[in-house]
């Protein structure tokens, strides 16, 4: 009796509420069919996106290969041409295939440039030089050096020898009141008096010394070289002149170590570069 009650009012429940009840579960099974459909559509177009993705950056480095190697002057497709460039080559090669063309220029262009470039502020800048003159190139008598014969020798200038040679000993110079060597002779002259070569030979210098004025070196045979000091600065002769025994080479000057004693030249011998009496050596007296 009481299950009899209990279908009634269940039976009247769904004929009264049934066609809502049938409407809820058609709805909730409507939206849990649009819902998967949905994932489902979402899950195709995320698998679709990514290999679309994959295949462009296979194309595209297959491309960028391509332009790597037909952009290497001389190459082919064929293995024979050599490896094939690196990956990172390659990259670089794609990302300034973008960028706007610029003009080549090669190394030597460059070099040429940047050298005419030089060369022209180099002239502009550069002081203008006058070219100097050719030095002319003298003759020397080398007889006058390697003869075997006695030298002849004269007295460069004639005169009183009033200071000796002092072989080796000091002695008091009266100009500087000090003690040294005297190496050569004084020998008494005017201002303005010839000096001769003492024997054939070549100039070997010409100088001008602060302490013992103009200087005139002259190299003879047998290892000998004459050296005539306080002339004036007009000599008559230069270096690499060939002289002979009686030749002026200039007139007498001044002295500044020996200015307190008479007008003279001092005049010195040296053998094999060393000091000797000239007055010994080229075989002469004291007056």
């Amino acid at each position: 009796m009481d299950n009899q009650n209990h279908d009634s009012k269940f039976s009247r429940f769904l004929s009264g509420k049934g066609f809502y009840v049938a409407l809820a579960l058609c709805l909730v099974g409507t939206a849990a069919a649009a819902w998967v459909a949905i994932d489902s559509t979402q899950n195709a177009i995320l698998e679709e996106s990514s290999s679309q993705l994959s295949r462009s950056s296979t194309s595209s480095s297959s491309s960028s290969r391509t332009v790597s190697r037909s952009s290497m002057p001389g190459a082919s497709s064929s293995s024979a041409a050599g490896p094939s460039m690196s990956g990172s080559s390659s990259a670089a090669v794609s990302s300034s295939s973008s960028m706007p063309a610029i003009e080549n220029v090669s190394g030597e262009e460059t070099a040429q440039v940047n050298t005419e470039v030089s060369d022209q502020d180099i002239a502009g800048n550069a002081p203008t030089q006058e070219a100097e003159a050719p030095v002319e190139d003298v003759a020397v008598d080398e007889t006058l050096l390697t003869t075997q014969e006695p030298l002849a020798f004269i007295m460069p200038i004639e005169g009183e020898v009033f200071a000796p040679y002092s072989q080796g000993e000091l002695v008091r110079n009266l100009t500087l009141g000090e003690w040294r060597t005297h190496d050569g002779v004084d020998i008494r002259a005017a201002k303005g008096s010839p000096v001769r070569a003492v024997a054939d030979g070549v100039v070997s210098q010409v100088y001008h010394d602060p302490m013992w004025g103009t200087v005139v070196e002259i190299t003879h045979a047998g290892g000998l070289t004459s050296v005539t000091s306080g002339l004036d600065p007009a000599v008559a002769v230069k270096q690499g002149d060939s002289v002979r025994i009686e030749d002026t080479i200039g007139v007498v000057g001044s002295i500044l170590s020996e200015v307190s004693l008479d007008d003279h030249v001092h005049f010195g011998l040296k053998q094999d570069g060393k000091w000797v009496d000239p007055i010994s050596a080229m075989g002469k007296a004291i007056q």
